[in-house]
């Protein structure tokens, strides 16, 4: 790994693009009108990416010879986006193609597994750099999923419109997805005077990116906002993935 006394600079031109590209194609979501053709665009473009994702995570692995920590945690990511996959692929099967009204369990079964693939890769690295949390770092990992579920929790409650039996699904995923928030921000903290910093600065915009995007979904769900949900969740999610393989990218440059 490069040594942590040189210089780091903050690449700002791809990050720059990033916005750019993402705001241009949310306009152009905003611009259509809704038909199968643009839902079936738009899933397999959600299909391809974390599929993308993984390659990268693999990519990093070997790099890393998949070492006990490196290799194996972004092993372990990969396969996460893996199973994000596999649930985006299901989901156009029998959307998209057969016109089911949605798919099978195993689809949202697929996206709880992405979840807890994340928080093991991210555990992982923070174990290694911390034996020992600092107080202030406890609290992230606290303090930022409750905030984010209770936040959640009432606007839902509030619509007056909640379906009480997906709601506890709902829930559980929110909570999947403030956690992994919460553990990105903490990995920050530990990785600010490393090389890894701007990586992990990008892994942590992905994560956010990602955890909003799932957020927004479940609670225009809860609206029947559907179309919203097409715009607003597919511009945050291809935004994460594009941002989490830049990551990746700047990770194996700081080895």
């Amino acid at each position: 790994m490069k040594a942590v006394s040189e210089k780091i600079q903050f690449p700002y031109v791809v990050p720059v693009l990033m916005v750019v590209t993402m705001s241009i194609f949310h306009v152009f979501l905003e611009s259509q009108t809704p038909t199968d053709d643009l839902y079936f665009g738009t899933g397999i473009l959600l299909t391809v990416t974390p599929l993308a994702a993984a390659a990268s995570c693999f990519v990093v692995s070997k790099i890393y010879s998949y070492s006990r920590i490196f290799g194996m945690s972004y092993m372990i990511l990969g396969t996460g986006f893996l199973f994000t996959f596999l649930g985006e692929l299901t989901f156009v099967y029998y959307v998209d193609l057969l016109g089911e009204e949605s798919p099978p369990i195993i689809a949202e079964v697929s996206f709880l597994i992405q979840y807890v693939l994340m928080l093991t890769h991210m555990a992982i690295n923070i174990r290694y750099f911390a034996d020992r949390l600092l107080p202030y770092q406890k609290a992230l990992l606290i303090v930022i999923p409750i905030a984010m579920v209770l936040l959640y929790s009432i606007l839902v409650l509030s619509t007056g419109n909640v379906n009480y039996l997906e709601f506890p699904y709902a829930l559980v995923a929110v909570t999947f997805a403030s956690l992994t928030v919460s553990f990105a921000v903490t990995g920050f903290t530990l990785f600010k005077k490393s090389k890894l910093i701007i990586a992990w600065f990008f892994l942590l915009i992905g994560m956010f990116a990602g955890a909003a995007g799932d957020i927004a979904n479940y609670y225009l769900v809860a609206l029947g906002d559907f179309y919203t949900i097409s715009n607003y969740s597919t511009t945050l999610w291809v935004t994460s993935y594009a941002i989490i393989i830049y990551s990746l990218y700047k990770h194996q440059k700081a080895i």
